[in-house]
C-alpha cells in the first residue's frame, strides 16, 4: 500500500497512490472527507483557487473507511465506479 500526503488550509491529507493498468500509470486517491472542503456548500463549487488546484492533482474520492482496504479491493472499486 503506497501512501502520500496533501496539505490544504495548513493540514495534512492522507492519499493513497495507486497503480491503474488503464492508465498505464499511478493516481492518488484522496477521501471524501477532503473534496467536502474542497467544495462549497452545494457541492457545486470549488471554494477557492487553491481547492481546485488540490482537486486536480486527485484521481477519485472514496469514503474514509474505504481507506483501509487493500490495493486490490481499492482497485475494484475504482473499477465499478470510473470505468
Amino acid at each position: 500500500m503506497k501512501v502520500d500526503w496533501i496539505f490544504y488550509h495548513n493540514r495534512k491529507y492522507k492519499l493513497r497512490v495507486i497503480y491503474l493498468p488503464r492508465l498505464n500509470h499511478d493516481v492518488n486517491i484522496a477521501s471524501t472527507f477532503l473534496e467536502k472542503k474542497l467544495m462549497n456548500d452545494l457541492g457545486n463549487n470549488y471554494i477557492s483557487k487553491e481547492a481546485q488546484e488540490v482537486d486536480e492533482r486527485i484521481y477519485f474520492f472514496v469514503d474514509p473507511k474505504l481507506f483501509a482496504l487493500s490495493d486490490r479491493d481499492l482497485l475494484k472499486v475504482l473499477r465499478k465506479n470510473t470505468y
